[in-house]
């Protein structure tokens, strides 16, 4: 794996474990999510 693939693959994986984290009740739907969709609206929009 090159450095730079390796380095988004980490970004990725704070990103997801970041909004892993948030407060969502047991059995929601994460992609019906309104606080999710505004994490990864965030996310893209540091890229």
């Amino acid at each position: 794996m090159t450095p730079r693939r390796k380095d988004a693959n980490q970004k990725a994986a704070k990103q997801v474990a970041k909004v892993t984290k948030t407060k969502l009740p047991k059995g929601e739907d994460l992609l019906g999510s309104d606080e999710l969709k505004r994490a990864l609206a965030d996310a893209m929009r540091k890229k």
